[in-house]
């Protein structure tokens, strides 16, 4: 399942998401950018920087990847939040009796 959209994401979550995953190649970078902030194309922007477009594929599936990791981690700590707060709301009512 795609998690990133092309043309729909911000160039601060890119930019976080690349620091996560480690990807260094300026022109791959650049590729991203093109594809997931301005909505090109991979295999334009693949050409209009000069990479493979098997390489930018690859970079891509990675950061997907993390992305879908990432909302995973999200959900989950919502979840134990939910919980924590829920036993407190119980031991707060149970003293109030």
């Amino acid at each position: 399942m795609k998690m990133l959209l092309r043309g729909a994401e911000s160039p601060e979550r890119i930019k976080l998401m690349l620091k996560m995953t480690g990807i260094r190649s300026p022109e791959i970078i650049a590729a991203i950018y093109e594809h997931l902030q301005f909505g090109m194309r991979e295999k334009h922007a693949a050409i209009k920087h000069s990479v493979e477009q098997q390489n930018l594929n690859r970079a891509l599936n990675k950061l997907n990847e993390f992305a879908k990791d990432y909302e995973e981690l999200k959900a989950l700590d919502w979840q134990h939040l939910n919980k924590l707060h829920h036993k407190s709301d119980v031991k707060n009512s149970s003293l109030e009796i």
